[in-house]
């Protein structure tokens, strides 16, 4: 093995690692509303769509190597169904992305949303990439996941009222509760101890964006009954 290979096979798994990353996150920002979807799936229902995953992975995949050696248009048809998988699958992944997104954002409350959300697309590429766990365990778990989620997300009905990114409802209750702590020590003239800097520069604001995400939250509710 020369240098020039060691090279090709360095510039070949970071290409993969940035292409995936752009992926989920070029997914969770144009289909907004079913990659939160598939976050609550995962969150909330992890065995069942695991589960799934496997349901449909096992049989779909099948016909689709199957079609793929087919002669004529069953090729075809075999390459689209492979890629239909691919595609449910890229979109619970997403959601996963997602998912790591709002756990990160929790723990630093000082990041946007879109820095959550690359943070959650970057550790989930990377963990991919990682040598025999990542190749052998993290990719087929988080891609059978993904598939089962995907599927789910689809069948959700979607309000508009939830367009929104978790990430940024999230981190919107955590500058709730920082501002809460900014006021408080305002009526005893002490500094707060976890607020950041941000939170006690931009207490009104934060106080408007809570209003503004009670009431949404609110209607959501709402329509949810």
């Amino acid at each position: 093995m020369t240098i020039g290979d060691v090279l090709a096979f360095v510039g070949f798994i970071g290409s993969v690692c940035l292409s995936l990353w752009v992926l989920l996150i070029g997914v969770a920002l144009l289909f907004e509303s079913k990659a939160a979807a598939a976050r609550r799936v995962l969150e909330n229902e992890a065995g069942r769509t695991f589960c799934l995953g496997i349901v449909l992975l096992l049989p779909l995949g099948f016909a689709a190597i199957a079609l793929i050696n087919a002669p004529g248009i069953l090729k075809l048809i075999g390459f689209l169904l492979i890629a239909a998988l691919l595609a449910l699958s890229l979109l619970g992944g997403a959601g996963l992305a997602l998912l790591m997104g709002e756990r990160t954002g929790s723990r630093a409350p000082e990041i946007s949303s879109f820095s959550a959300l690359s943070r959650g697309a970057g550790m989930m590429s990377l963990a991919w990439l990682f040598p025999v766990l990542g190749w052998f365990l993290v990719a087929p778990v988080s891609i059978i996941a993904g598939l089962g989620a995907g599927a789910k997300a689809l069948r959700k009905k979607h309000s508009p009222q939830e367009n929104v990114l978790p990430v940024r409802e999230n981190l919107a209750l955590q500058r709730v509760s920082e501002t809460v702590r900014v006021i408080a020590s305002e009526t005893t003239h002490e500094t707060p101890k976890f607020a950041s800097p941000e939170a006690i520069n931009n207490a009104p604001i934060f106080a408007s964006e809570a209003l503004v995400f009670e009431e949404k939250s609110a209607v959501v509710t709402k329509e949810e009954l």
